[in-house]
């Protein structure tokens, strides 16, 4: 499948979730499409997240923390935090996804499960050290991403950090394709229960990115 084909079925599987309105549902119907079709997944670069990876050289999180990558996808965010000796689990709302994951990676000791951000296990409330989220709230329509960031905080301990990668724009701006950029305003919802350690604004090329580093 060619580019334009490949941007073509995305957005033809994204309306559709929409029209259904089941907004997240077409994150399954892409990572299945990705085995069958050869679809390519936008993200899927199978190499972890270089605004993690460059974030990592002076930000590093205690060993054996106990971590966790929200939408990890085909595992590679997860993997990387593995190797610099964190305690990790990942989820992704895709059973295929996890699939893929746990194919890629098979003696991983990262715990991956599929499951869906509001609707997790209790005993995983106060229960991280670390919390992990690139490209997932961006791809939320603004009324759920308004309500997954509560849920993300409470997942952190006392004393424990988030670091949050996602497109950015300012409040003004229009959005009205995926993936929807988020502004510094929406993002202040993270500030009603933990402390904004750092904020970066940056172009990744013609990307407009935020990196936030939070704490509880």
């Amino acid at each position: 499948m060619d580019p334009e084909e490949n941007e073509a079925f995305i957005k033809s599987i994204t309306r559709k979730a929409y029209q259904n309105k089941k907004p997240l549902d077409w994150f399954e119907e892409l990572y299945s499409a990705s085995i069958s079709d050869q679809v390519t997944i936008p993200w899927g670069n199978k190499a972890p997240n270089p605004h993690l990876v460059s974030w990592w050289e002076s930000n590093k999180i205690q060993e054996k923390s106990k971590t966790l990558v929200i939408g990890c996808g085909l595992g590679d965010d997860a993997e990387f935090l593995l190797s610099k000796g964190l305690n990790v689990d990942a989820f992704d709302l895709s059973s295929t996804a996890i699939h893929l994951a746990k194919t890629r990676f098979k003696d991983s000791k990262v715990n991956y499960f599929q499951s869906d951000l509001f609707h997790l296990n209790r005993n995983m409330n106060k229960a991280y050290d670390f919390i992990f989220e690139a490209y997932t709230l961006q791809a939320m329509p603004i009324d759920f991403r308004s309500k997954a960031m509560p849920i993300i905080t409470n997942l952190l301990k006392n004393h424990a950090s988030l670091l949050v990668i996602c497109r950015g724009r300012n409040a003004e701006d229009e959005i009205n394709q995926l993936p929807f950029p988020l502004s510094k305003l929406e993002l202040e919802k993270f500030n009603m229960s933990l402390t904004e350690k750092k904020f970066e604004d940056f172009m990744d090329g013609t990307k407009r990115r935020f990196r936030i580093l939070y704490q509880k």
